[in-house]
C-alpha cells in the first residue's frame, strides 16, 4: 500500500497565513482609529494671536540734540571784530553811507573800543566812535571822509582804490617810459612796494616815484617823477595824462 507524502510547506503556509493576517488586522486598526478618533491636537495659535498674547513695552522715544541757533551774518561779522552788535551795526551802515563796499567793512580791526581801521587802496582809514560808541568821524590822514553826524564826501572821491591804484601806476610806467632816452632799459619799483605814491583832489590823480633808465652815454640814471592824471576814476576805463613833471 503506497503511502502519500505529508504536504512540508503545510504548516509552515498555516504560520504564514495567521501571521499576514495578524499584520492586516492591525493595520486596518490603526487605520480606523485614525480616521475616526477626533483629533486632540490643540490648533496652532495665529500670529495675531501670538502678539496680543506676547506683551508689548512702550517704546522709549530717542532724544534728539537742540541745534543751536545760527548766527546772524551782522553778528559774526561783529563777532569777528569785537564790538557789540548795535556798535557793529552803526559802524557798518555809516561806511555805507560814505560809499565804502561791504567786503571793506568787514576788513575792519577794531584798536580797542572807541577806534577801529581799514585799508582803501594804500589808504588807512580810521573810524572813530563817541562815548554812546556811534561812528563819529572817519578819516584818512588829514582827509575827512565822515565828521560830526554828517557825510563828508564819498570814499570813491576822496580816496584811491586799490583798482585806481594799480591802473594809475600801470599807465605812469607806460606814459612816463615815453620820455626817457632808452624806455627799453627803464626799471620801475614794484607798485606793491612803498616806492608809490596815488593821492586824487576833485580834478586830478597824481602819480609820483622813480625810474633807472640809460641816459644816452649809457649811464643809469635815477629820475623821479609826478604824473598827472584827469579821469572818471570808473573801473575798466583809462586814465588821460594831463602832464607830467620829472627831477633827477
Amino acid at each position: 500500500m503506497n503511502k502519500s507524502k505529508p504536504d512540508a510547506g503545510g504548516p509552515l503556509s498555516t504560520i504564514l497565513s495567521v501571521v499576514i493576517f495578524v499584520a492586516v488586522a492591525v493595520f486596518f486598526v490603526k487605520f480606523v482609529s485614525r480616521v475616526f478618533t477626533p483629533s486632540t491636537a490643540q490648533p496652532a495659535a495665529s500670529a495675531s494671536s501670538v502678539e496680543s498674547a506676547t506683551p508689548t513695552s512702550t517704546p522709549v522715544p530717542t532724544p534728539t540734540a537742540t541745534p543751536e541757533p545760527t548766527a546772524s551774518p551782522d553778528q559774526a561779522d561783529a563777532d569777528r571784530v569785537g564790538y557789540p552788535l548795535d556798535q557793529y551795526l552803526n559802524m557798518k551802515q555809516t561806511m555805507l553811507d560814505c560809499g565804502f563796499d561791504e567786503t571793506t567793512i568787514r576788513l575792519v580791526k577794531a584798536i580797542g573800543t572807541n577806534e577801529a581801521h581799514c585799508n582803501w587802496g594804500k589808504s588807512v582809514v580810521k573810524i572813530r566812535f563817541d562815548a554812546d560808541y556811534k561812528v563819529c568821524r572817519i578819516y584818512s590822514g588829514d582827509t575827512d571822509i565822515y565828521n560830526d553826524g554828517a557825510v563828508v564826501g564819498d570814499v570813491n572821491d576822496i580816496l584811491v582804490s586799490s583798482m585806481q591804484y594799480a591802473t594809475l601806476c600801470n599807465s605812469a610806467q607806460s606814459d612816463v617810459s615815453n620820455y626817457l632816452k632808452s624806455p627799453a632799459t627803464a626799471v620801475f619799483p614794484d607798485v606793491l612796494g612803498d616806492d608809490w605814491t596815488v593821492v586824487r583832489d576833485s580834478d586830478f590823480f597824481y602819480v609820483s616815484s622813480y625810474v633807472d633808465s640809460q641816459n644816452g652815454f649809457g649811464a643809469t640814471l635815477r629820475t623821479t617823477f609826478i604824473a598827472r592824471y584827469t579821469w572818471s576814476g570808473i573801473d575798466y576805463t583809462t586814465p588821460a595824462l594831463y602832464d607830467v613833471s620829472f627831477d633827477n
